[in-house]
């Protein structure tokens, strides 16, 4: 399951996700696409319906930039999914940009459980 519906340059968060891994040998017919999604809050609640869809449901990993990770898996976690994260390392913006980061998601996963 790849979910994201974002489109930067063109290109549709999802699609590159697919595209990716079937580059490293998924099989494309194994892939299923979440591509309506805007929010990680709607990436679990529209991937998580699809999963149920397929028959499919358990654990979820989770795989998200290593400064996101925290926050996806505690929305995971709100909205009653069990997950792990498997961080995929993101180059590291300006300090001012990284401080700004660090406390917007701080804040965010202070407020989880008002927003699911």
């Amino acid at each position: 399951m790849v979910c994201g519906g974002r489109a930067w340059d063109g290109l549709v968060e999802a699609d590159v996700m697919a595209r990716a891994l079937v580059d490293a040998g998924v099989e494309a017919s194994r892939l299923v696409r979440e591509r309506l999604s805007m929010t990680t809050i709607e990436n679990l609640r529209l991937g998580s319906a699809l999963l149920q869809q397929h028959g499919r449901s358990g654990v979820l990993a989770l795989v998200s930039c290593d400064w996101h990770l925290p926050r996806a898996l505690r929305i995971a976690d709100a909205m009653g999914l069990v997950a792990f994260g498997c961080p995929a390392a993101a180059p590291a913006p300006p300090l001012p940009r990284r401080v700004a980061r660090a406390l917007r998601e701080r804040l965010l996963r202070a407020v989880v459980p008002l927003l699911v």
